[in-house]
């Protein structure tokens, strides 16, 4: 409005520069405000609130940009671009939304949220389902593209992190099966929830392996598929019993 009486003075065409002006003078305050409210909330997301488009997509924002957040290294421009091509996928965001989460994105490239458990347990508490789900696909397919991939201690370090951010196994496990379209989960076959002690996969171990041995399933099922479903059984075992941590029997010792 200053701009366009001040461009009054000049005549019509200074009133119409006038009131161009004015509205870019405003445009540049409105994201000058909006952008130190985000500045502010990545650094203490438990004192700063932000008008979100989605509850809880900053903070898992902020969580997928950082590399310590499930201890993996990655390369900070291919994971935004990732986590962003990804929004654009699953969430049916405006033009304006997409730009504000542009922006959280350019701010924590640039300077990498710290407060990790803050965000996560914020995630938790006050983001919604699509937050939480948005951030575990996105862990699980760079996790996916990570040579330590095969790892089960790092996965395991990967899941306590997104139940951390409020996701329950079910929705981890629906992630996984994502990223991991032919990986067949030791837990699932073995009917464990992941994390059982080492003494209840033991006695899954035994009761499936009696019940899928060829020798008893054979009939019922067919060689081929008793012997398939028998050496799944084995290697899940063998697999979940020779993780870090497992010290008391060891894969031999079914």
């Amino acid at each position: 409005m200053l701009g366009l009486i001040a461009g009054a003075w000049a005549g019509w065409y200074g009133a119409i520069a006038g009131l161009v002006l004015g509205f870019m003078v405003d445009e540049a305050r409105s994201e000058s405000k909006t952008r130190r409210s985000i500045r502010a909330f990545l650094a203490e997301p438990d004192r700063v609130e932000p008008e979100e488009p989605l509850p809880g997509i900053a903070s898992a924002a902020a969580l997928a940009l950082s590399p310590a957040f499930f201890g993996l290294g990655d390369n900070a421009s291919a994971a935004r671009q990732g986590f962003e091509s990804l929004c654009f996928t699953m969430l049916a965001l405006e033009r304006s939304e997409l730009r504000w989460l542009r922006t959280v994105l350019d701010l924590t490239e640039r300077s990498p949220a710290t407060a990790l458990a803050q965000h996560a347990r914020r995630l938790a508490l006050n983001g919604c389902p699509a937050s939480r789900r948005l951030l575990a696909d996105f862990c699980y397919s760079r996790f996916a593209l990570s040579a330590r991939r095969h790892e089960g201690a790092a996965e395991m370090r990967l899941r306590s992190a997104l139940a951390d951010c409020g996701l329950d196994a079910r929705s981890i496990e629906e992630s996984r099966s994502s990223a991991f379209p032919a990986a067949r989960d030791p837990w699932r076959i073995l009917g464990l929830r992941p994390g059982s002690p080492a003494a209840e996969i033991r006695r899954a171990f035994r009761r499936l392996s009696r019940q899928y041995h060829p020798d008893a399933a054979a009939g019922s099922l067919g060689a081929e598929e008793a012997g398939s479903r028998f050496m799944a059984l084995r290697s899940a075992y063998e697999e979940l019993m020779g993780r870090p941590g497992r010290t008391d029997g060891g894969a031999g010792s079914p």
